[in-house]
């Protein structure tokens, strides 16, 4: 997405799952993976050198993915806080 590489899962049957914390669990498994990569290149950004070609790399991830956690969460786009919120709410999309 956007140039940078990810992997993609289709979680469309999570509805089919009967209880609805299973599918609160599938919604937030998406949330969960992106600060992970942002604690990641954080560690990165901090252990090399200010000026070098990787450190102002690591700091553009971690700005992107910073940047990223807080817009997907919007639920008002269609995104991941969009589903997460109707799970929550039991409204199907």
């Amino acid at each position: 997405m956007y140039f940078i590489p990810c992997f993609y899962c289709n979680v469309s049957d999570a509805w089919l799952l009967s209880e609805r914390w299973k599918r609160l669990w599938v919604s937030f498994g998406g949330r969960l993976l992106r600060p992970g990569a942002l604690v990641d290149r954080g560690v990165r950004l901090e252990v090399t050198q200010p000026g070098t070609a990787p450190h102002d790399f690591a700091w553009f991830v971690v700005s992107l993915c910073g940047f990223r956690v807080f817009f997907n969460a919007n639920p008002l786009i269609k995104l991941d806080g969009y589903y997460v919120l109707s799970d929550f709410l039991e409204m199907p999309t």
